[in-house]
């Protein structure tokens, strides 16, 4: 019954309900209570809402449940006599209101029960008190090794940071523990390795070094060591930040952006269409929400099988994203077709637009370069420069691959962890990994296609789409051959002697030209 009428019967038993030692005002206010913590109930129930949302709820209505149970027990006083038909209705609409509250109370507590036993979080205890607030331990040591502050997820589960703070205590998780015991000594010699390798390396980028190799130093400490290593150059490395067009997406996976990389292509000559010169690209995705690089690789061909393949091993890592957004190039050409045949047509899985318009993985491309591989685009050119390297020669192109493509792809993968790990000053100083766990615990009830995959299993096995191929084989695949057609014993006598290379070895320069020697006499022969 709609609450306006229970207000008229309510009129109608005043006299009654002052003989039973109730005032009109008193049921008319519960009743209205008991209405609105219904509904609210109902709607937290509908939006999936948190756990912490519906122990709330679970609260209110065993109140309410009481509260009516109460009332009714008083209004049961009246002598039989003296119940009017008026007051006899009201105590049905109670009683029924009292199903209701009683029924949606039970589908409240099967759902905490639900989410509970999906976290595998530990059983409430009755204390005879205030239940204590429900924190996932595994999460919260999660968030812990990847350096979240306890007051950011403290904020995200809905409790006070002095709960989180005590909470993270219990299972032994310090704050002064998660630092590591480096001497200054030490920090600096890890310093001066990480800028031997990235000379253009600053605070941000050293610290995700470091994270990388699992060293955790205050940001204070890792200023004051690049000033002693780094000297002068360091301070005047900080460029006046460039104000931008905010960027934001819904949550972790929601879109990855997905690019080509031509920088280590040069300036190329085309012949029939193919880029003849060093003939290198580099496929990468990066998380919108996140900024975390999802896959980073290089290739000697930027076909749309070397992008599936790469776009694959980075769902691998991180799960399916719901949607990619890339450019109109033919390499996008097979991930688009897949990701719309497994989000469906009505979906926007796969979204195209200028590449300049990309914004995330246009950014992200601004750090590869400085911090990875401009370095390898200096060596090439002084290779051309000494006249060891013929952009036109098939074998010379072939050995370059050959030697350089893992030593690319190493680079690669150190530049990944290390920008995935880096904090970023927009983000209140939390790092992509960070931002992507937070994330996904901040939309856990969400619904959203990728959240909802990350804590419940992907739709399809993303190792049964993967060829299972040998690192050589890969290699030979990835390498340019242009119309070499190389024999078995070259390939043997290639990986005995040029291969494994080792970057303290010097810039691989005598391996490239070893390379070439070994290709030329299987050849003349």
């Amino acid at each position: 019954m709609k609450l306006l009428q229970i207000i008229v019967i309510i009129a109608a038993a005043r006299l009654f309900l002052y003989v039973a030692g109730v005032t009109p005002g008193e049921v008319s206010d519960l009743l209205y209570n008991a209405q609105t913590v219904w509904r609210e109930a109902r709607d937290v129930l509908d939006s999936a809402s948190s756990i912490q949302a519906m122990t709330e709820q679970e609260q209110e209505l065993q109140r309410i449940v009481s509260d009516i149970r109460v009332m009714r027990a008083r209004l049961q006083r009246i002598p039989g006599p003296e119940q009017t038909p008026s007051l006899h209705e009201l105590m049905i609409e109670m009683r029924q209101l009292e199903q209701n509250i009683g029924t949606t109370l039970e589908e409240c507590r099967l759902q905490i029960d639900a989410a509970t036993q999906q976290r595998n979080l530990p059983a409430q205890e009755n204390t005879g008190g205030r239940p204590r607030f429900v924190i996932d331990p595994v999460s919260m040591t999660e968030s812990f090794h990847a350096g979240v502050a306890f007051n950011v997820q403290a904020r995200i589960q809905g409790v006070s940071e002095s709960t989180m703070y005590r909470r993270r205590r219990e299972h032994g998780l310090v704050q002064g523990n998660r630092y590591s015991n480096i001497s200054d000594a030490d920090l600096d010699l890890e310093m001066a390795r990480i800028l031997e390798g990235d000379p253009n390396c600053g605070r941000s980028m050293a610290v995700g070094a470091l994270r990388r190799e699992r060293i955790n130093v205050q940001r204070r400490r890792v200023s004051e060591s690049l000033r002693r290593v780094g000297g002068p150059r360091v301070e005047a490395r900080f460029p006046i930040p460039v104000r931008r067009q905010r960027y934001r997406a819904v949550c972790p996976g929601w879109v990855w952006h997905i690019d080509s990389y031509h920088k280590l292509n040069g300036h190329p000559r085309r012949d029939n269409r193919h880029a003849v010169r060093w003939g290198i690209s580099v496929q990468g995705a990066v998380d919108g929400y996140s900024k975390t690089c999802t896959f980073l690789m290089a290739a000697g061909c930027n076909t749309a099988d070397q992008m599936k393949r790469c776009f694959l091993l980075g769902v691998r890592e991180y799960g399916f994203p719901s949607r990619i957004r890339t450019d109109g190039g033919s390499e996008n050409v097979e991930i688009g077709r897949f990701m719309v045949e497994l989000r469906g047509a009505r979906h926007n899985a796969h979204f195209t637009g200028s590449s300049v318009h990309n914004v995330p993985i246009e950014r992200y491309w601004g750090i590869v370069g400085p911090h990875c591989t401009n370095r390898f685009k200096l060596l090439f050119q002084q290779f051309e420069e000494e006249g060891i390297l013929d952009t036109l020669s098939d074998v010379d192109i072939f050995a370059l691959h050959f030697v350089y493509l893992p030593i690319i792809n190493a680079a690669l993968e150190e530049c990944r962890q290390t920008t995935n790990n880096r904090p970023i000053r927009t983000a209140g100083n939390m790092s992509p990994n960070q931002m992507r766990i937070t994330g996904y615990e901040l939309y856990r009830n969400s619904g959203y296609t990728s959240v909802h995959e990350h804590f419940n299993g992907p739709p399809i096995d993303v190792e049964t789409l993967i060829e299972n191929e040998g690192e050589e084989d890969y290699l030979m695949r990835i390498c340019r051959h242009g119309e070499l057609e190389i024999q078995q014993e070259c390939i043997d006598a290639l990986f005995r002697e040029v291969l494994p290379f080792e970057p303290q070895n010097g810039n691989g320069r005598d391996k490239f030209l070893l390379a070439k020697i070994i290709i030329l006499h299987y050849e003349d022969n």
